[in-house]
């Protein structure tokens, strides 16, 4: 299969849906809501221990 070329879709999963991408804004309009997301970025310890422990989210007082 040549770089680039998407494999076989996981089961359970629609192999015609077009791929994923992480989202950037979590928007909710009926609850002015309206925040950036930040990356998922685990670190290689994160990863070993099998545990994400999330930051503290960003406010509009900081």
């Amino acid at each position: 299969m040549p770089a680039g070329t998407p494999g076989p879709a996981p089961a359970g999963q629609d192999p015609d849906a077009p791929a994923a991408a992480p989202p950037v804004r979590l928007t909710v309009p009926d609850a002015g809501l309206d925040v950036p997301v930040d990356p998922l970025t685990p670190t290689e310890q994160d990863l070993a221990s099998r545990s994400l422990v999330p930051r503290r989210p960003r406010t509009a007082t900081g």
